[in-house]
């Protein structure tokens, strides 16, 4: 064998070495970035799972804190619910008649429980039947939104009919110190995938 022979028989050699290391790396390539797309949708999903709001039993559960500056906590409710809800909004409020909770920039907003004149009805509803009532006559009436002051969550434990209800993740829109605030008309997921 010459040597020009024996030059392009390693050349060759060389290049098949070359060509299987080339194979080698894109396998690892694509490896990699298939770990790399697990990795990164795993994190992903443990974000969006941080973000979930707590589930409604925790809301419930949550002591109420004495209000010490009454201003300062509408303030705080006006805040969340200009933050987190769409201008032109149509909102109610359980305010207990507290007009101050029902001024919002861009927004509409009712008492619950209200009067027929839009007034705050002066009474709590009778029972959870009552409350659940009264809320999807009033989502007819174009209301969207219905936001429980924190002084007021406590109608979530008192009225459970009305908690079973609003109680989708997909109903909950803010929970917060101030406030948590509900889209009632927001389909259960079972009816988001029908």
């Amino acid at each position: 064998m010459t040597d020009a022979a024996l030059r392009t028989a390693r050349d060759a050699e060389r290049m098949i070495w070359i060509r299987s290391r080339l194979l080698s790396t894109r396998a690892d390539d694509v490896r990699l970035r298939s770990l790399l797309v697990l990795v990164h949708e795993s994190l992903r999903r443990r974000a969006a799972e941080e973000d979930t709001p707590p589930p409604l039993a925790d809301v419930v559960a949550e002591p109420f804190e004495e209000i010490a500056d009454y201003s300062m906590f509408v303030e705080q409710v006006r805040a969340a619910a200009e933050r987190e809800l769409p201008d032109g909004a149509q909102v109610l409020v359980v305010s207990r008649g507290d007009p101050e909770l029902l001024r919002f920039k861009g927004r509409r907003a009712g008492h619950f429980p209200q009067a027929r004149s839009g007034e705050w009805a002066g009474f709590y509803p009778a029972d959870g039947h009552a409350a659940l009532e009264h809320l999807e006559g009033l989502l007819q009436e174009g209301y969207e939104f219905l936001i429980f002051p924190s002084s007021s969550r406590w109608w979530l434990a008192y009225y459970p009919e009305l908690a079973s209800f609003l109680d989708a993740p997909s109903r909950l829109v803010h929970h917060g110190p101030a406030c948590t605030i509900f889209k009632p008309g927001a389909a259960w997921p079972q009816e988001a995938a029908a």
